[in-house]
């Protein structure tokens, strides 16, 4: 009895011991534990601050930059504007220093502009021709219009009239000084324009005889060039043939 006494107090030691071993190094790792989870802490929320400057310099430089595009743009449209302004200024003393002053110039009715721009609405190509006499003394020009386009089909040119493309179109003109003509028309998709080819035809009298003038544009110069008026003296523009 004795014996089995002394076994289970030794067991009992030999328990309590173990246990408070077990406590102890249970607690020894969950202060090791808890030191990396402070570290751990600390170094995320380093990063996390430094991530929200790195962020906050980002977007300070993006706003700069945007800022800098905005002012760049606005100061391009500004030029822009200022050199349509300039040039439009500069094409109407033009046009009227050949209206008043015709002598400088041949004799004779003369395309002065021809515009083609594509109305993303109606999905039109609408043009405007800009007719001017350039003679002393000028009388009353009557006349017949005709536009053609020319185009390229399985490698061979072909020429159309824009009466076969639209029902909306002036074809005939009557002026003194100048006037415009304006129309729209429609051409097929797959159809690869060369060229707008203009005839005009005007009526002679007892003074003066039948003029023919033809002209030539280039359509690829036109169509990038929708927005600026082309004259008889811009590059695309070639003339023909011409007979008073």
């Amino acid at each position: 009895m004795k014996r089995l006494r002394k076994s289970f107090i030794k067991w009992l030691v030999v328990s309590l011991f173990c246990l408070l071993l077990g406590f102890l190094l249970g607690k020894f790792k969950q202060t090791i534990l808890e030191s990396e989870l402070l570290q751990t802490q600390q170094q995320l929320t380093e990063q996390t601050q430094d991530r929200l400057l790195r962020v906050k310099k980002i977007a300070r430089f993006e706003i700069q930059a945007q800022l800098d595009k905005l002012a760049i743009q606005a100061l391009i449209d500004k030029n822009k504007g200022l050199n349509s302004t300039l040039a439009e200024a500069k094409n109407k003393i033009y046009f009227y220093e050949r209206v008043i002053a015709p002598e400088k110039e041949e004799r004779g009715v003369k395309i002065y502009s021809f515009n083609i721009e594509k109305n993303k609405h109606s999905m039109l190509w609408e043009y405007e021709l800009v007719l001017m006499q350039l003679q002393k003394g000028q009388r009353l020009l009557e006349g017949q219009l005709e536009l053609q386009v020319s185009f390229v089909e399985q490698d061979k040119l072909y020429k159309k009239s824009l009466k076969k493309f639209t029902d909306n179109s002036e074809n005939t003109f009557k002026f003194k000084y100048f006037q415009k003509l304006k129309g729209a028309f429609s051409l097929p998709e797959e159809m690869q324009v060369d060229e707008v080819l203009i005839t005009l035809n005007v009526q002679g009298d007892r003074h003066n005889k039948p003029q023919t003038i033809e002209h030539s544009y280039d359509w690829r110069v036109l169509v990038n060039k929708s927005n600026t008026p082309l004259s008889e003296y811009d590059k695309p523009t070639r003339p023909l043939l011409e007979a008073q």
